[in-house]
């Protein structure tokens, strides 16, 4: 069944509703054209839940919506969530102490400040984990490839595009969100725990945010520098994704798996063409796509 006008119409009039970004409403429509009749009802199916809940046993979730996933496809999930927090906070944490004379005292404040707040979320995935009575696992090596490659990065203008911008917007935006909105219905006991180490207002500031959005538009540094941190993170963030669309698959969810990995790498690369980069996301999204094969 096509989506006619009409009723692309009314997808992107309900995106605006939300307040999804303009940049994102053509994958959104193009998730929905895939299969309207599917994509619509699942789509509602995970806000209409009204007063159903979830169920948690020792063999599987079940949201309200009725989609079950395989216990151990959830524990190997926040396993890959517990590894990236456990890695930021040993990284951001070197960082911090060997700063002195590179930055300045911000940046030695600012690693610090987020290995501590890395710490912090890496206790409530494990305590997440222990509370349904799993023990921590090993994480893909897709995923220690990301985090070795951002390990690796020296200098501290870079470390800041990348933490700040690029992992942020990549994995945390997208994939924790959905995550703990998707689950809490399910859990609600678990992830009132892990939505407060994860938001509230000791969720850390947005300096460093803000520091990168002071690089890229003073031009501070290069345009072509910038494209190969982009390309050298969401690449290797991309191939960690594709590594669990088996589990996607498995759980009836690929479509949707797919549409948060290309809004993933596209995320990223908009908010550094906001901040003045000269990069164009349509091209860099796809080679980055070609990229991530090629690892």
């Amino acid at each position: 069944m096509a989506l006619s006008k009409l009723g692309t119409g009314i997808v992107e009039a309900t995106l605006k509703r939300y307040g999804v970004p303009d940049w994102m409403r053509p994958y959104v429509v193009a998730y929905v054209k895939s299969d309207p009749v599917r994509a619509v009802k699942r789509a509602t199916s995970f806000i209409e839940v009204r007063r159903r809940k979830g169920e948690v046993n020792g063999k599987s979730v079940r949201l309200p919506n009725g989609v079950s996933f395989d216990m151990n496809a959830v524990l190997h999930l926040l396993n890959l969530f517990y590894y990236g927090e456990s890695a930021l906070a040993r990284i951001e944490g070197e960082w911090a102490d060997g700063q002195a004379g590179i930055g300045g005292a911000d940046y030695a404040k600012h690693f610090a400040e987020s290995a501590e707040l890395s710490a912090k979320h890496m206790r409530a995935v494990r305590n997440l984990i222990e509370g349904l009575n799993r023990k921590v696992g090993k994480p893909s090596g897709e995923v220690v490839g990301v985090f070795d490659y951002i390990g690796n990065v020296t200098d501290p203008r870079e470390r800041i595009i990348v933490v700040d911008v690029l992992l942020r917007d990549a994995y945390a935006k997208p994939f924790g969100f959905v995550f703990y909105k998707a689950f809490y219905p399910a859990a609600p006991e678990f992830m009132r725990m892990f939505g407060k180490a994860f938001g509230g207002p000791d969720s850390g500031s947005d300096w460093g945010y803000m520091e990168a959005r002071r690089i890229v538009g003073g031009g501070l540094m290069p345009n072509g520098r910038l494209e190969q941190l982009a390309e050298g993170v969401l690449a290797r963030t991309c191939k960690s994704i594709n590594a669990e669309m088996g589990l996607a698959r498995k759980a009836g969810i690929e479509a949707e798996a797919t549409l948060l990995r290309d809004i993933s790498i596209a995320y990223p690369l908009h908010d550094l063409a906001a901040m003045g980069a000269g990069v164009d996301v349509d091209m860099e999204v796809k080679r980055i796509k070609r990229l991530a094969e090629e690892l």
